[in-house]
């Protein structure tokens, strides 16, 4: 009964601690990907000929789609972990790389479409967000009382 107890105990400490990284991994995503998506948005628009308008509504769903996207990365990143400590002995190197990977396969293929030049303008936010994100989470983990 003792093993059943705390095999429980594990199991809802693991679900916790993703439960946070994908809360932490959506406020990165709205402050970074969203507030950054948009200000990038922007510039494309005053850039080109495109339309100027900037819309509440417009900006709403960028925002939440950057936290949403934040949110995905967040289970990538957890995705990540599990394949590293199981293929890896739970190299960071190997999750960082593989988290690395993830991100840009879903980025590209987000982007696919999209006119080459604007398209490239995402994909410093996308970096910083990976970089920001591992970094939380590895302090958040160390017990870093400046995160969280």
């Amino acid at each position: 009964m003792a093993i059943a107890h705390t095999v429980t105990v594990a199991r809802g400490t693991r679900t916790r601690a993703l439960l946070h990284e994908v809360l932490l991994g959506t406020w990165i995503g709205l402050l970074v990907l969203g507030v950054g998506g948009r200000a990038v948005m922007r510039a494309i628009a005053l850039a080109t000929d495109a339309p100027r308008a900037l819309t509440l509504g417009g900006t709403v769903t960028v925002l939440a789609a950057g936290a949403a996207a934040g949110a995905a990365g967040a289970v990538l990143h957890a995705v990540s972990r599990a394949v590293a400590a199981r293929g890896a002995g739970g190299r960071t190197v190997v999750r960082l790389v593989l988290f690395a990977a993830l991100l840009a396969l879903v980025t590209a293929r987000g982007l696919h479409g999209s006119p080459a030049a604007p398209a490239r303008a995402f994909w410093p936010l996308v970096a910083l967000y990976g970089v920001l994100f591992a970094r939380a989470v590895r302090a958040r983990r160390a017990g870093d009382s400046r995160v969280g």
